[in-house]
């Protein structure tokens, strides 16, 4: 699946297993990254085991899944199949800030307005909240669904004047 947004100056387009970022009015270089060669989750020197005892190898094939831009576009996280949430700052330049594991696959991100955390929401219906300030900090469960979560909003309070 295919998608594109803004992030500032940048234009950002994903396709398959690459987030590409060309910026619209300077010529600078692409910035390209590849969920194929990004870190790959530490097995801790566990095999993972489903429900009949025996292993079982859950890897995706590393498609991105969502992205989502903070409201400064000065910050970028996307989200890919193989459970990988990776955080970018950027400008002046990209970098990566972060790359933290989610539980399950990831259907929709958003960042708060303070741009200090970034809500995931999974394909079983939870919402986790991770820190941006707090870049290695794993996520904390917000909220649960009992289904899927196709998207999730922020909504700011206004207040009168």
């Amino acid at each position: 699946m295919a998608a594109v947004g803004f992030c500032g100056e940048w234009i950002i387009f994903t396709c398959d297993k690459k987030l590409v970022a060309v910026h619209a009015s300077e010529s600078r270089d692409v910035f390209v990254f590849n969920c194929s060669s990004a870190d790959k989750q530490p097995n801790n020197g566990k095999d993972a085991t489903n429900s009949d005892g025996g292993t079982c190898e859950e890897t995706g094939s590393d498609k991105v899944l969502a992205f989502a831009v903070a409201p400064s576009g000065k910050l970028l996280a996307l989200t890919d199949d193989t459970k990988r949430l990776v955080l970018f700052h950027c400008e002046p330049s990209w970098r990566c800030v972060s790359t933290r594991w989610v539980v399950r696959r990831c259907t929709s991100l958003v960042f708060s307005q303070a741009e200090d955390e970034l809500l995931v929401a999974d394909k079983s219906g939870d919402v986790y909240s991770f820190s941006v300030e707090e870049p290695q900090k794993e996520g904390e469960l917000k909220m649960g669904h009992l289904s899927m979560l196709l998207d999730v909003v922020r909504n700011r309070r206004l207040l009168s004047p």
